[in-house]
């Protein structure tokens, strides 16, 4: 992806409508919500996006701590 990944799910719109995501005219956001008709279970989400990108690129995530994120990403420990 050129601009990285976003996912819109239990969002709230409204801010949207002040701006033009990734210049592309004519198009508007949406959510998953909002197509749906209800709110997602986001950790239900969360697996499903990560089973998905597994079996799609043929890759397999490993669990990672958060001091493990803190120390990759070079931030203080918390």
């Amino acid at each position: 992806s050129m601009h990285g990944f976003a996912f819109n799910v239990n969002t709230d719109l409204t801010q949207f409508r002040w701006i033009n995501p990734c210049g592309i005219i004519g198009k508007g956001i949406t959510s998953l919500a909002k197509l749906l008709g209800q709110e997602m279970n986001m950790e239900t989400l969360y697996q499903q996006v990560i089973d998905s990108f597994e079996q799609i690129f043929t890759i397999r995530f490993e669990p990672i701590s958060k001091t493990e994120i803190t120390h990759l990403a070079g931030l203080p420990p918390s």
